[in-house]
């Protein structure tokens, strides 16, 4: 690689990580970090308990990142939006940047660097956010930079402490520094007393390993220089053991809490992760004599906690550019019969003609694909390039709505919203929850999670707060389907505010407030769509692009924010306004397939099979590994008849994943009737599996286990049933469906008329099953 090719390698990386900052502002945490670093400089002290919200007002927070969330509001203060887009480009490229740098100081040539960069550089990118983890980022490829020198230049590792001292006032994982200088510790050690294999003998041995264990030790302690003293050693092990680690409410609902490679949304990033990690490890083991064990100490703990949680991802991934450099080019050496010896290096001349070709033509396709925004449309993450606030992203109207309003009492939202609330509405108006799970205790996310789908829950919430207003955004619609339906069919709360980005329901009083709304109005999705054409237009006027480049690299739009609110629309049950947001959706981006899914999904609610075949069907023909797609096809051809169609569509969906429960169940209750019992059982044991708390799941499969004659394991899963709702239809029409067969009649006849009696809703199974018990028991003329 020539020394111009060389250069224009390494620019065009660092473009394409700047290219990767340059996303619409869509972070969940941002804007509580805002506010506090703005209440900070305001009140001239750090916070020490949550103010910001009624559910957890007075708990302790111990609030480690308020020098970043200081510097995010001087930034915000000095420049705006652009301000924070221009700290998050300096940060992370800086962090890239420093990686590199200390990779080519330990002598790599740059033709081995600059894959290893690439491949870092696509694993890490799902990460650039606007968060205290980027300055982590930074202060790792600092503290690596500085490691690195320490037997050229001994004396930089006394910026080590001022360093750790920093990291602990910016982020929790200061912690992941400590462990770091202190595995590099032991491996100097180790290396000094018992490692003879170094190839790498271009750097003296016999400065720094001396110096290394005091600075260690001052470097430890110098992170107790917060203003939390000890308390601020707790929080990161507290955030480790208690939230991220182990099995735990937190880990199973968050995605950046999620095992990277445990199946959950599987993105660019996860699969050069993948790949990144297997490089790092085969070249470790080919290479072994140029593999410091410091370094390997350190690689390992660091995969260690990516492994553990795909938020970690780029602690490893850039760290593994210099970690990685030394070995694999003594590999790629050895490949081509070049010694690396006695200090001498000479490049891999195949590897080096290869880097210079690949590297660059690679670096700009991804930079092609990420400024006409093709990357973040098929990855998936609802990412778009560009500058400013993501459209629909951020509930804007819904909050101003509130604070116009003014209504009683207090409002409930969805959590990722709560930090843009609190900065909306502070100090006037406080919020029910946000992203500060050190601050909240695990009852309040769990009460918060269950409420979405209980509207027990939910009433005896909004009761013990003082709730009188919801306010939810249109992403998390979905999941708190149940919820939003509930508060658009009445249940003493209407609508009075939706817009593209969240709706606003409040309890209905006998007079006074502002006027319901009618969501099913098809006025309400014109009325979006308008804002749409805004949106759009508000993207294009802050597209970081030149004109020509724009015309040149057309930007491929992802319809995010009507996605959004058309699958707000639908859970609710408008269904022509969900369907006209869906098909201005499918107006922009014709090709993806998931939206034709979930236009099919609408269709087949609002009575319209054909057209929602159709719509499954061309889902399939853009992706045919949409599973979904394929069970939603499976679940129409049942309803219409085609019962081996179903099953062949179903066996199809399983190849590329696990069925859904509602498939599990639609095809167990069509084996029943087909006279395969066991087939039967085995999909409803798995449907109950994925949702162990269903009442009915468990009373069917009862009935199932009756029907194969294992009587114990029916006894036992009718107990389950009874037990975990013992108010409902389902499980009692199954336990006298059960006596019924093994003569018990007048038991049955009992459980049919207790669960008449009993049942908090109707129960016309039971009278069925009533009536047929007493004609069996008429005698026949």
């Amino acid at each position: 690689m020539s020394q111009w090719t060389a250069r224009v390698a390494l620019a065009l990386l660092l473009l394409l990580c700047g290219s990767f900052c340059l996303t619409q502002l869509s972070e969940v945490d941002l804007h509580w970090h805002l506010l506090a670093g703005e209440r900070i400089l305001q009140e001239g002290r750090v916070p020490r308990v949550d103010s910001f919200t009624f559910t957890s007002a007075g708990r302790p927070w111990t609030d480690l990142h308020w020098l970043f969330q200081v510097l995010l509001a001087v930034a915000f203060r000095t420049a705006g939006w652009t301000g924070l887009d221009l700290l998050k480009i300096v940060v992370i490229v800086g962090a890239f940047a420093l990686n590199i740098l200390t990779a080519l100081r330990r002598g790599v040539a740059l033709p081995v660097v600059a894959p290893l960069a690439l491949l870092s550089l696509i694993a890490s990118q799902e990460r650039f956010t606007l968060r205290p983890e980027a300055l982590s980022f930074l202060f790792l490829a600092v503290l690596l930079l500085l490691l690195g020198e320490r037997r050229r230049q001994p004396r930089l590792l006394l910026a080590l402490p001022p360093l750790l001292a920093l990291w602990a006032n910016c982020h929790a994982l200061y912690i992941v520094g400590m462990v770091i200088l202190c595995l590099v510790t032991a491996g100097e050690f180790i290396e000094r007393r018992f490692w003879p294999f170094r190839e790498d003998v271009s750097t003296p041995r016999t400065s720094g390993g001396t110096v290394l264990p005091g600075v260690t030790l001052a470097a430890v302690a110098a992170t107790v220089l917060t203003p939390y003293g000890l308390a601020g050693w707790a929080l990161p092990w507290k955030l480790l053991f208690e939230r991220i680690a182990g099995e735990n409410v937190y880990a199973r609902n968050i995605a950046e809490f999620q095992a990277p490679l445990g199946g959950y949304v599987p993105t660019a990033s996860i699969g050069a992760f993948a790949l990144l990690g297997i490089v790092v490890v085969l070249a470790t083991i080919a290479g072994w004599r140029s593999a410091a064990p410091s370094d390997v100490l350190a690689w390992l703990a660091l995969l260690g906690l990516a492994l553990l949680a795909r938020r970690n991802i780029p602690l490893f991934s850039l760290a593994s550019i210099p970690f990685a450099a030394r070995p694999l080019e003594a590999v790629l050496s050895r490949a081509r019969g070049v010694p690396v010896a006695g200090g001498e290096r000479r490049d891999p001349r195949g590897a080096a003609r290869i880097a210079g070709l690949v590297v660059p033509a690679l670096a700009l396709f991804f930079l092609v694909d990420v400024w006409s925004n093709r990357f973040f449309e098929r990855d998936g993450t609802q990412r778009n390039f560009g500058r400013g606030l993501a459209p629909g992203f951020y509930p804007e109207g819904a909050a101003a709505f509130v604070l116009k309003e003014s209504p009683p009492g207090e409002v409930l939202h969805d959590m990722t919203m709560g930090g843009y609330l609190a900065w909306r509405w502070y100090p006037s108006r406080r919020t029910f929850i946000d992203g500060r799970l050190e601050v909240h205790d695990e009852r309040l996310f769990s009460t918060f999670l269950g409420m979405q789908s209980d509207t027990v829950l939910f009433e005896a919430t909004a009761k013990e707060y003082g709730v009188r207003t919801v306010l939810w955004s249109h992403q998390h619609s979905p999941s708190a389907a149940p919820l939003l339906r509930y508060l658009t069919e009445g249940h003493g709360w209407r609508p009075v505010f939706v817009d593209l980005a969240a709706s606003v329901f409040m309890r209905a009083e006998p007079e006074g407030g502002p006027p319901t709304i009618h969501l099913d109005d098809p006025g309400v999705g014109r009325a979006i769509l308008d804002e749409v054409r805004r949106a759009r237009a508000e993207s294009a006027r802050l597209d970081p692009g030149p004109a020509f480049l724009r015309r040149l690299l057309p930007r491929r739009d992802v319809p995010v924010a009507e996605v959004n609110a058309a699958l707000f629309f639908g859970a609710v049950g408008s269904y022509q306004v969900a369907e006209t947001l869906f098909r201005e959706a499918l107006r922009v981006a014709p090709r993806n397939a998931v939206i034709h899914y979930d236009l099919g999904l609408v269709l087949e609610r609002a009575g319209k099979p054909i057209e929602a075949l159709r719509e499954f069907e061309a889902a399939l023909d853009i992706d045919a590994s949409l599973s979904a797609a394929r069970e939603a096809l499976a679940l129409r051809m049942v309803r219409g008849g085609d019962a081996e169609g179903a099953l062949r569509e179903w066996a199809a969906a399983e190849r590329t994943s696990s069925l859904s429960t509602a498939s599990l169940v639609a095809r167990g209750t069509l084996l029943a009737g087909r006279g395969r019992v066991d087939e039967a059982i085995e999909d409803f044991r798995r449907a109950v599996s994925i949702a162990p708390r269903d009442a009915s799941l468990r009373a069917d499969l009862a009935l199932l286990y009756q029907r194969r004659g294992l009587r114990e394991q029916a006894a036992a899963e009718i107990r389950r049933a009874l037990a975990l709702d013992p108010r409902g239809c389902a499980p009692r029409v199954a336990f006298g469906r059960m006596s019924a067969a093994d003569g018990r009649t007048d038991e049955a006849d009992r459980a049919f008329r207790e669960a008449i009696a009993v049942s908090d809703g109707p129960c016309p199974e039971a009278s069925q099953a009533l009536q047929e018990l007493h004609s069996r028991r008429e005698p026949r003329p």
